[in-house]
């Protein structure tokens, strides 16, 4: 009785939540993300004008759902600020998308349009969105991704 009270137990409890060192957190970072909701941080990139960001925030979801909120690319222009415009243009496949978008940039510099491919995946941390350049007049390279890791049940680190 006593083992299968035991087992039980251990299986209401669910998979145990990622480690903050697999979210690539020290556990400073993994308690300041917990008081703050939200933390980023830069590293220098040798090969680039610009340092690496990482930027991490919890999301009061599911990482499934809020992967998909994410990867809905034709509303992205209603919750990214200045986007005025993001349009799929092109599915590669079921899992990958162009989408070209309009970016509103301070006077006297006209609007910034570029095209953007994008893949969903669902590695073993949770759903995953990459993105790439396509097309762009004034950026050589861009890339990046969003991890959806969830960490407790509606509660998930992007």
């Amino acid at each position: 009785m006593l083992i299968f009270t035991l087992l039980m137990a251990l299986s209401a409890m669910g998979a145990p939540s990622p480690l903050p060192e697999q979210l690539g957190l020290t556990s400073e970072e993994w308690q300041k993300l917990q008081n703050e909701g939200q933390i980023a941080r830069s590293n220098p990139a040798p090969d680039s004008p610009w340092p690496h960001m990482h930027v991490y925030a919890l999301v009061h979801a599911g990482a499934l759902e809020a992967a998909g909120i994410y990867h809905a690319l034709d509303l992205q222009k209603d919750y990214v600020p200045n986007v005025l415009m993001s349009t799929p243009i092109k599915h590669v496949s079921p899992t990958e998308v162009h989408t070209s978008y309009e970016m509103k940039v301070p006077w006297p510099l006209p609007n910034y349009k570029y095209v953007h491919g994008s893949r969903i995946s669902l590695p073993e941390l949770g759903p995953r969105v990459d993105w790439y350049l396509v097309k762009s007049e004034s950026a050589d390279k861009v890339e990046g991704y969003a991890q959806f890791t969830e960490v407790a049940p509606d509660l998930t680190v992007m």
